[in-house]
């Protein structure tokens, strides 16, 4: 099963879909409880918006290995792209049980928080995302975004900043557009400028 594994490793790679499935599919055929094939696959899934199939396959995952933080989380990114806050961060919880040094999972708990006006838990999120990914970029930002929901707006400046910083060296314009609108909002807002 792993040679068909890496063979649709190799076709999605190169965005070859259709056969990617069909290897992952090969492999899962030759040994059902292959966990990785099922959780790649339900990424293809994911990818082509087919969220439904994406859960049943990393929900296969999780009846092979209930501690598998990485199927967890996914599906909590799958629940919430479906709107299904309640599910996404029960999944979110499970995935920080298994792995509490998971930053991507932290700063989607955060968007969680921050959502529900949870912002205490939402600040507390992101900045273990960051003191664990330090140039997590999208952390920063939502954190920034987090403090200006305190009415904190240094704190909310400080961070976006450090957000569209990291996002000019990865020369992410939408993103660096993103957090440049955002620092005008909080400038205005706070009545600060950019030398304060």
């Amino acid at each position: 099963p792993a040679v068909h594994n890496n063979l649709g490793s190799l076709y999605e790679k190169s965005k070859k879909q259709k056969k990617a499935v069909e290897e992952y599919n090969k492999a899962i055929q030759l040994k059902p409880d292959y966990a990785i094939a099922h959780f790649n696959l339900g990424i293809i899934y994911a990818k082509e918006k087919q969220y439904h199939q994406a859960i049943s396959e990393w929900r296969k995952v999780v009846e092979l290995d209930s501690k598998d933080a990485y199927a967890h989380a996914a599906l909590g990114w799958v629940y919430l792209k479906q709107n299904d806050k309640k599910n996404a961060q029960k999944e979110y919880d499970l995935a920080l049980q298994f792995n509490p040094s998971d930053a991507v999972t932290l700063n989607e708990m955060g968007k969680i928080h921050l959502e529900d006006g949870r912002i205490k838990e939402a600040v507390e999120s992101f900045e273990k995302a960051i003191n664990l990914k330090q140039e997590y970029a999208e952390a920063y930002y939502n954190l920034g975004v987090a403090y200006d929901a305190t009415h904190s707006g240094k704190k909310a400046i400080t961070n976006t900043l450090i957000a569209q910083k990291i996002y000019q060296i990865k020369k992410d314009q939408a993103l660096l557009d993103s957090a440049q609108n955002n620092l005008n909002s909080y400038y205005d807002k706070y009545r600060l400028s950019p030398n304060e």
